[in-house]
């Protein structure tokens, strides 16, 4: 039998090529051709275009973490109360932990004793809100210090980390329950104000320290141009505290007795929103600006305009 013959029949097969299957390179040639060209000019430019499109994603996607890693450059400028520059805030600032909040708090807000118009022992708080020019200002809650409203006025003492004397009331406002308190030279830093009150939202967490130095966290439930409720109970202590955001900047002034026109309950209080500081009892300038007079001022003079740098009251006779 031949080589290849089978069983059934005879018959051959075609030599095996060395290497390869049969008809291998015919079998390129027949349903492969070589690019001309023009076809090669084609393929380069859709090279070109893939590697573009690659090349921009890769270059984005780098921009947009370098975004969002890079610590903004302070561009807004804080509050001013009269004359005096304070500090400058964006909102790139980190979130703060409870522990960073109360050492960046404590400082700055302090104790306020007094007296009521029957003689009674009053206690509250107050936070700075400027230190320069040998004299710090300080915003409280008018129910604390309302007997200093009238002569002759009961003696007001403040107490920090660094200062403990006596403060003279400034200015004051009976319907936003805000008093301007001034005393002598201080080491304490004022603290900041926040600039874009939009970034506060409903929801948002908040925080509120007395000058016992206790920091009480809560929620904001509500806001309106007039109000920030929010669900921090404010007992006597509290009453002029400060309420800050989770950044450490000061959104408003915490208060038992201010509505804005709501019902308070027992989860809900209303505090005051510090821009309303500038445009009741003090004269501010940039952002918080205000009209020129304070809404009443020393006792037996509720006319008086702030000046432009902001000077103790006049002893009075």
């Amino acid at each position: 039998m031949t080589p290849g013959a089978g069983a059934g029949g005879s018959g051959t097969r075609p030599p095996r090529r060395r290497g390869g299957r049969p008809g291998g390179v015919a079998f390129l040639r027949r349903h492969f051709r070589v690019p001309g060209p023009f076809g090669i000019i084609v393929i380069v430019l859709l090279l070109a275009v893939g590697t573009g499109f690659v090349g921009a994603y890769i270059w984005a996607s780098n921009d947009a973490r370098n975004v969002r890693t890079t610590s903004g450059v302070p561009v807004t400028q804080r509050p001013q109360a009269e004359g005096t520059d304070l500090e400058v805030t964006t909102t790139t600032k980190p979130d703060l932990s409870n522990d960073a909040l109360s050492d960046k708090l404590a400082p700055s807000v302090w104790s306020v004793r007094t007296f009521d118009s029957a003689g009674r022992p009053v206690q509250g708080s107050a936070f700075l809100a400027q230190s320069s020019k040998g004299q710090g200002l300080l915003i409280t809650s008018l129910a604390v210090v309302e007997a200093s409203t009238h002569l002759p006025a009961p003696e007001i003492v403040v107490s920090g980390e660094d200062f403990e004397g006596k403060a003279d009331l400034w200015s004051w406002d009976e319907e936003h329950d805000l008093a301007l308190l001034v005393v002598g030279a201080t080491k304490a830093p004022a603290l900041p104000w926040i600039s874009d009150a939009a970034r506060l939202q409903v929801g948002a967490r908040v925080f509120a320290m007395g000058g016992d130095g206790t920091l009480k966290p809560g929620v904001v439930s509500r806001l309106s141009d007039q109000a920030v409720e929010n669900n921090i109970f404010v007992d006597d202590a509290l009453r002029g505290g400060v309420i800050v955001d989770i950044k450490g900047e000061v959104v408003a002034i915490a208060s038992a007795v201010f509505t804005a026109g709501g019902l308070p309950t027992d989860t809900a209080f209303f505090g005051v929103p510090i821009r309303d500081a500038c445009a009741r009892v003090l004269t501010c300038s940039g952002a918080f600006a205000a009209p020129e007079k304070a809404a009443s001022s020393a006792p037996g003079d509720a006319t008086t305009t702030v000046p432009t740098t902001i000077e103790p009251p006049p002893d009075e006779p």
